[in-house]
């Protein structure tokens, strides 16, 4: 058998990973200007829902249930297994663009006054006096 090179299956380095896209599913564009669409596994669906402002995206034309668990009106997919062999399902959820951009924006400079306090030396809680800091700070470097 020729010497063939192999290339990989995937590009992640592991854990079970799978594409979730919207295709078929009746979102239009202006609905992608309007709002950014994130898909939330059902265990997680109530802090997402009442703690993050997405909102479940329902299905057009079909009736409704009140418990994303039993299916009914919402967009879900199966996305592998529960510890106990149940099926594990995430539920398409939605979240207004402002707001997330506005969430987006904080996120990113919480993270930028981290990476501050890193490059000048306060490495963040529990950083003390006594560690070792070179007088120009801490470089981080990507690559």
């Amino acid at each position: 058998m020729p010497d063939v090179k192999r290339r990989r299956r995937k590009d992640n380095l592991g854990g079970f990973r799978r594409k979730l896209g919207t295709e078929g599913m009746g979102i239009t564009e202006e609905d992608r200007k309007r709002y950014q669409f994130r898909w939330v596994n059902e265990e997680n669906l109530v802090t997402r829902t009442e703690e993050d402002d997405y909102d479940v995206v329902r299905r057009p034309g079909r009736p409704s249930k009140d418990s994303a668990e039993e299916g009914g009106s919402v967009w879900r997919k199966h996305v592998g297994k529960h510890e106990d062999g149940s099926p594990k399902y995430a539920v398409l959820t939605r979240k207004p663009r402002e707001l997330y951009e506005e969430d987006r924006r904080r996120h990113d400079a919480a993270v930028d006054e981290t990476m501050t306090s890193i490059r000048r030396g306060r490495a963040g809680v529990g950083a003390d006096e006594n560690l070792y800091t070179p007088e120009d700070g801490v470089s981080v470097r990507n690559g």
